[in-house]
């Protein structure tokens, strides 16, 4: 611990971390801190969006580790927000990651916006009855994510693996506004030792596309 030339040493979440001494910084001024910060804030903003979501779908994965479920997000997600200044943020949805987990995901469509005031996203499970034969596909569950961004948040809706897809209805405000839309698998009611499954086990995030809800 303590100060040695250029490195300092300290106790940080019950681990011993040891990092390259900068003095301290209380008000970062230059462009490049600023993006830095303004990165931060946009990931900070989308973990606390997602919250509800990330902190179970996570959960298993940050289990064991000093890092929170949010704070997981944020690492996952580090490469999805850039900055090309500090008031200019960009956020590539597409690589965005709302869940993590070792679970074989079904094959998800491209979301589809036909139907006034709902997003429906079909979905094929034979992979999942391949990789894991004699499973009750009723007892693996799809979730849709439908994030808006300009109205601030999202919401969701999810169905059992036998269905053949999930329709999520959204608010009448949401009228021709651009939606980004996620998928991801779950374990919901039964555990499967053979094949490593436990409920609350998740499948990674697949982009299912944007539109505009109609």
């Amino acid at each position: 611990k303590n100060k040695l030339g250029n490195a300092v040493g300290r106790r940080w979440r019950n681990l011993n971390v040891l990092a390259v001494y900068r003095g301290t910084i209380s008000n970062p001024r230059t462009t490049a801190q600023q993006k830095q910060r303004a990165r931060f804030k946009t990931l900070s903003e989308l973990a606390r969006t997602f919250a509800p979501v990330v902190n179970i779908s996570m959960n298993q994965s940050s289990a064991g580790t000093k890092r929170f479920p949010r704070a997981l997000f944020m690492h996952l997600n580090n490469g999805a927000v850039t900055a090309t200044s500090p008031s200019s943020v960009t956020i590539a949805y597409n690589k965005l990651q709302l869940s993590d987990g070792n679970m074989m995901c079904a094959a998800f469509g491209a979301a589809n916006f036909s139907t006034p005031n709902s997003v429906r996203v079909d979905f094929d499970a034979t992979n999942i009855e391949s990789a894991y034969p004699n499973v009750d596909l009723m007892s693996l569950y799809a979730r849709v994510i439908v994030y808006c961004p300009q109205a601030g948040y999202y919401v969701a809706n999810g169905d059992d693996l036998s269905a053949s897809g999930v329709t999520v209805t959204v608010p009448t405000n949401w009228n021709g506004l651009t939606v980004q839309v996620y998928a991801f698998c779950y374990v919901y009611s039964a555990e499967y030792p053979d094949y490593g499954l436990n409920i609350g086990d998740y499948s990674k995030t697949q982009y299912c596309g944007t539109g505009t809800i109609s």
